[in-house]
């Protein structure tokens, strides 16, 4: 995230940038995304988006952000080998 700091200077305070610092850091690192990736650049404008909004609680930030990136990781990963498929009815 340190390369979209310059874009947020002036919109947040420092103690706000530290908060999304760590949010961002905690749910790269918990979902295994690496930090200069595209998903991690969605990531960081989901982030300030919730700021934006009104969400300044860090973790309620954190449980959104990991929420929607674990739907995404979801919605891209595909069965282990030998494990059951499921029927859709």
């Amino acid at each position: 995230m340190q390369w979209a700091v310059n874009d947020l200077n002036g919109q947040w305070n420092a103690t706000e940038l530290e908060m999304l610092q760590r949010t961002f850091d905690r749910v790269c690192l918990w979902q295994n995304i690496p930090p200069n990736s595209l998903r991690a650049g969605r990531l960081v404008r989901y982030l300030t988006d919730q700021l934006r909004g009104g969400i300044s609680d860090e973790g309620t930030l954190f449980e959104n952000a990991m929420l929607l990136e674990r739907s995404r990781s979801e919605a891209t990963s595909f069965p282990r080998r030998g494990s059951p498929m499921r029927v859709l009815n």
